[in-house]
């Protein structure tokens, strides 16, 4: 369902969440994932502890709430695609979105350094990068209605896209941002192109 059709409730409280989740990844990038607490996350929007407990169960629901956002729009953004579009270059596409606004917004760079300096979030995030490739699979499995082994072809294009992208973001945070996202991704996809077309 698009935002501007969802309930008024449903958009008042994703509203509330996304500046929870901005101020949350400030304080994040700031003074440490661990160093920081629910308390101060609340303060910073002007809200209670209490509160922030009505919009994320745990911290670590404040990055989940960030990647089911963009799993979600890379999703739909991938089946969107034109159906004739070659699928390592429909997949490719489909990560505009995150690119341009990640890079826009400023803060992808340095909460992505956080995450993957700190074990037990690289843990975490490890396993959202498995959800990743659930939520590109049906757009993918879309292609490949008719042909042989279709699950099985999915599950392998979808498990490469998402390799793709997680190389791309980890080869950008070690330049330091020097190196431009969205030239690492289509380097990576494009390395990619010859087994997600089935060509391979």
């Amino acid at each position: 369902m698009p935002p501007d059709e969802a309930p008024l409730r449903e958009r008042t409280r994703r509203a509330v969440q996304d500046r929870m989740t901005l101020a949350a990844i400030d304080l994040f990038v700031e003074q440490g994932y661990d160093a920081t607490t629910v308390g101060q996350i609340a303060a910073a929007v002007g809200m209670s502890e209490r509160t922030f407990f009505r919009y994320f169960s745990t911290k670590d629901d404040v990055l989940e709430h960030v990647s089911a956002h963009w799993r979600a729009r890379v999703g739909a953004d991938l089946a969107a695609r034109p159906a004739a579009e070659p699928t390592w270059l429909a997949a490719r596409r489909a990560f505009d979105g995150y690119v341009r606004e990640t890079v826009e917004q400023g803060r992808a760079l340095a909460l992505l350094g956080v995450i993957y300096a700190s074990p037990g979030l690289h843990g975490r995030h490890l396993l959202r990068l498995s959800r990743w490739t659930e939520a590109i699979a049906p757009a993918l499995r879309a292609r490949l209605d008719g042909t042989p082994d279709a699950d099985f072809r999915t599950a392998v294009q979808a498990a490469v896209v998402v390799t793709c992208f997680e190389a791309a973001r980890h080869a950008w945070v070690a330049s330091g941002g020097e190196s431009s996202l969205d030239e690492l991704l289509d380097r990576a996809m494009e390395s990619a192109a010859r087994l997600l077309d089935g060509s391979a």
